[in-house]
């Protein structure tokens, strides 16, 4: 990844300050990762670190040159599945016959599933803190 500038400050629990060496856009989405260097990565992999998405940011304003305001937000904001339709029967059962339907926020499952008995055990935070590099995504 290339690392365009750090996260220098956290505000609150949602927004952040960035420093940043490239422009951004308001409302541009900007990836927070870490470099974690470990002699079991380097002796397995022959790299001296690996880098490790925390999270991602969504920049809402400059604040000077080079200083944003950024804030964290869902990731699949807006993506909704609908529960199905009760029947008739099921309307008479729960006593109203204009039975709402329902919007829920879908549930994803992980793309794979990894063999933990070959891990390196390495700790990694993903916890976005000042100091985290970022990148545009």
């Amino acid at each position: 990844m290339v690392e365009i500038g750090t996260v220098f400050a956290l505000l609150d629990g949602r927004r952040t300050l960035l420093k940043s060496t490239r422009q951004l856009d308001e409302g541009s989405v900007v990836r927070v990762f870490a470099r974690v260097g470990d002699e079991r990565v380097s002796s397995v992999a022959g790299i001296p670190y690996v880098e490790i998405t925390k999270g991602h940011l969504r920049v809402s304003t400059a604040q000077a040159e080079g200083i944003y305001l950024a804030e964290v937000y869902n990731l699949r904001e807006g993506e909704y599945q609908l529960v199905p339709e009760p029947s008739p029967f099921q309307r008479l059962l729960e006593g109203t016959a204009n039975f709402p339907r329902q919007k829920t926020a879908k549930v994803e499952e992980p793309s794979g599933k990894l063999n933990t008995g070959q891990s390196l055990g390495l700790k990694l935070d993903t916890t976005i803190q000042v100091g985290d590099l970022i990148t545009l995504d």
